[in-house]
C-alpha cells in the first residue's frame, strides 16, 4: 500500500508453487472474497448433518485444503512473476544475501543505500551496475558463502534432500516485500541520502 498515493500497488503472493508473483489488489481482492463466500457456504452445507465434533473438524479442514488449492491456482494463473534479472531482481537478490537474517528496517536501509548510490556521482548509474561494482557487497565475492542467495535465491528453498526449507522461503518473501516498498516509493529515503553502511554482524 503507498500511503503518498493512497492507492494499493498490488499484492505479493509467495508460494513453493509459484515461487513469486505479483497480484493486483482488485483481482486478488476478487478472488480471495468469491473463494472465502462459497468455501463457508459448501462448510455450512456439508456440516449442518454431522453431528460428531471431530467429524466436523475433519471435514472443515478437507474443504478449506482444497478451496487453498483452488485460490493459489486462481491467483498464480492472473499474477505476473518476479524477474530476477529485473531492477526489483537485483535489489530483492542483494537483499536477500546482504541482510535476510535482518529486521525490515535494516533491509530497507540497505537497499536504500542502493539507490542512493545509483542517483550519486561517484557509483555507477543502474541497480545491477552498483550491486557488481567490485569489492562493494561481500555476497558477491567469490567463495563467501552467502553468494548462492544472491545467484539463485529460489535454488535455497529446499535442502540438498529436496526437503521444502520454510525459513529461507519467508525470509525471501520478506526480502522481496521490502524491494518492492523501497524501489516503488513507499518506504525510499529512509536512510537520508546515505551511500555507505556499516553492519556489525558482518
Amino acid at each position: 500500500y503507498n500511503s503518498k498515493t493512497g492507492k494499493f500497488l498490488g499484492t505479493i503472493y509467495g508460494s513453493d508453487r509459484y515461487n513469486d508473483r505479483f497480484v493486483g489488489e482488485d483481482e486478488y481482492q476478487d478472488i480471495t472474497s468469491s473463494a472465502n463466500k462459497s468455501m463457508k457456504n459448501d462448510i455450512n452445507e456439508v456440516v449442518k448433518n454431522i453431528k460428531d465434533q471431530a467429524a466436523i473438524n475433519s471435514k472443515t479442514k478437507e474443504i478449506m485444503q482444497q478451496y487453498a488449492d483452488k485460490m493459489e491456482n486462481s491467483l498464480g494463473s492472473v499474477s505476473t512473476p518476479l524477474k530476477l534479472n529485473s531492477d526489483l531482481g537485483f535489489l530483492a537478490r542483494i537483499g536477500f544475501a546482504e541482510f535476510r537474517g535482518s529486521s525490515s528496517i535494516v533491509q530497507q536501509l540497505g537497499m536504500d543505500v542502493v539507490l542512493n548510490r545509483v542517483e550519486a556521482k561517484n557509483f555507477p548509474n543502474t541497480i545491477e551496475g552498483v550491486i557488481k561494482q567490485k569489492w562493494q557487497f561481500s555476497s558477491l565475492n567469490e567463495g563467501d558463502p552467502n553468494k548462492p542467495y544472491y545467484e539463485n535465491p529460489y535454488g535455497q528453498m529446499y535442502n540438498s534432500r529436496g526437503q521444502f526449507l520454510t525459513m529461507n522461503h519467508n525470509a525471501w518473501i520478506k526480502t522481496v516485500e521490502n524491494a518492492f516498498s523501497i524501489k516503488y516509493n513507499i518506504v525510499r529515503g529512509i536512510s537520508q541520502g546515505a551511500t555507505l553502511y556499516y553492519s556489525p554482524g558482518s
